[in-house]
Parts: C-alpha cells; structure tokens; sequence
C-alpha cells in the first residue's frame, strides 16, 4: 500500500495520482485520479506500471491504447 499517494505520469507527463486500489479476481487494479478529479482504473501488470521510482513516489503507466480516454 505504499502506492496510495504516488504520483502518476503516462509518457513523461503527470497524469494523476493512485487514490486505492482494487482487489480483483484476476488481480489488482490501481484506481488513478487525474487533476480535474476523473477517476480511470488500471490493472496492475507489470506490462503497464513501471515502479522502477516506487520509492520517489512515483509510477509510470503504459495503458494498452483505449485503456485511457485522454
């Protein structure tokens, strides 16, 4: 759970922060808040986080295309 809090950026820009995270059958799913207080969720797949700067806080996302309506 040190991932609540983290701040989220989607090719090289702040796209929001993980707010919770979700229990799922298949596994995790992250709950992500962009500024303007719009939720998206996520898996958890190392395929789409990178957590190579967890502990700056910091997670990088690659959603396949049409995860994320920017």
């Amino acid at each position: 759970y040190d991932i609540i809090g983290c701040e989220v950026y989607c090719n090289g820009l702040r796209f929001g922060t993980v707010r919770d995270i979700l229990e799922a059958g298949a596994g995790e799913v992250l709950i992500i808040a962009d500024d303007r207080g719009k939720t998206f969720m996520v898996p958890f797949v190392k395929d789409m986080v990178d957590t190579g700067e967890i502990r700056s806080g910091r997670l990088d996302i690659h959603p396949v295309e049409g995860l994320i309506d920017f």
